[in-house]
């Protein structure tokens, strides 16, 4: 029996500006929580900059701005009690399985995704873009 399950990576094109300010509140959400970047023993790291020529195949992450980010935290922790987990699990949690997130919302994952949907849809449309 085949699945059909939803493509959890789809982004809807009015929600890329949302979506890229999601990533960025993610990264800020995980490394407050992890604590300090780096232990004191890699003090003397390289960045991947030194390392690699300029112009080579790899891409440099976009910046973090942290103030950015604790604003849509600010939004995102005012969304519907569903919604806001949905959202959560899709940027800041995604190492959880979208059959155990579903199952603690006591959705079906194709409703996890609509979810996801409508957490986007209601930061884009209160303006709480950072």
């Amino acid at each position: 029996m085949k699945r059909d399950l939803p493509d959890y990576f789809w982004i809807k094109p009015e929600h890329r500006e949302v979506h890229d300010a999601l990533l960025n509140w993610a990264r800020v959400v995980r490394d407050n929580a992890n604590g300090p970047r780096c232990a004191p023993i890699f003090r003397h790291y390289r960045a991947v900059e030194e390392w690699f020529e300029p112009g080579a195949a790899h891409e440099k992450p976009a910046p973090i701005r942290p103030l950015e980010g604790w604003r849509m935290e600010q939004s995102v922790s005012k969304l519907p009690e569903k919604e806001r987990a949905a959202v959560r699990w899709h940027y800041v949690y995604t190492r959880v399985q979208p059959w155990r997130m579903a199952r603690k919302l006591a959705v079906h994952q194709t409703a996890l995704l609509d979810l996801v949907h409508r957490g986007r849809a209601m930061l884009t449309n209160r303006g709480r873009l950072a």
